[in-house]
């Protein structure tokens, strides 16, 4: 049996957590812990209720993953949200021999002709479609999707909703925020943001933050209000 590690310990380390055995097999894994740079990240007892008939004798933060020395039995998941973040601290565990495995939620559709890199983490309702080509230490979060011959760059996240449609790539390190969406045959360069609820309509270079102009936020007046 491999101890199963979650890299972050933050709200969506905790979140993994709580759907772990819904895309992995408990005979095959017991959890471990976490790494995390925050030693405090986790109130003691506070995860009893997700850990079902698991008792830790440790405490749940293991050590900072920049420093931890991954051991024989050790396997890993990517819990992280913040692309160079991730980048970062893959790279240094990889540097030391760890282990990623790829997460696959019971709910998530994959497409036999789809290619998933390592390190792949794919939550509830995901749908990764025909010819659709992940690279490592990518995440599609809550009803993302991937469509077909679409390509997610390594170390990409795609927030809830986020979609790529046909034919349409991202580069490495790409942040997609809920909602947001690329078109059919569109680019987007890498280490860029993608802003909520916006949709990408033309080639984006790299290093960029794409944002909806309907996202401004207007002050009502009096008027307006009395109006209403």
């Amino acid at each position: 049996m491999k101890n199963l590690i979650l890299v972050g310990a933050g709200g969506f380390g905790k979140e993994l957590l709580s759907i772990l055995w819904e895309g992995v097999e408990k005979a095959d894994y017991r959890f471990a812990g976490f790494l995390d740079k925050n030693s405090g990240a986790i109130e003691p007892g506070s995860l009893d209720f997700l850990l079902d008939d698991q008792e830790l004798t440790h405490s749940p933060i293991l050590d900072d993953p920049l420093e931890y020395y991954p051991k024989p039995n050790d396997v890993f998941l990517l819990a992280l949200g913040k692309p160079s973040l991730r980048k970062l601290v893959t790279k240094t565990l990889l540097d030391k021999g760890a282990d990623f495995i790829t997460y696959r939620h019971k709910t998530a559709v994959v497409a036999p002709t789809a290619t998933l890199g390592q390190g792949t983490v794919l939550y509830p309702f995901s749908t990764v479609s025909h010819a659709a080509q992940l690279g490592d230490f990518t995440h599609l979060s809550l009803y993302a999707s991937a469509g077909h011959d679409a390509k997610v760059g390594p170390y990409s996240y795609l927030s809830p909703y986020a979609t790529l449609n046909g034919n349409a790539s991202i580069g490495q390190e790409v942040f997609m925020a809920t909602h947001s969406s690329v078109a059919p045959s569109v680019h987007v360069g890498p280490r860029s943001i993608v802003s909520s609820s916006t949709p990408v309509l033309r080639e984006a270079p790299a290093d960029c933050h794409i944002f909806s102009p309907f996202s401004k936020v207007l002050t009502l007046t009096s008027n307006d209000q009395e109006e209403s």
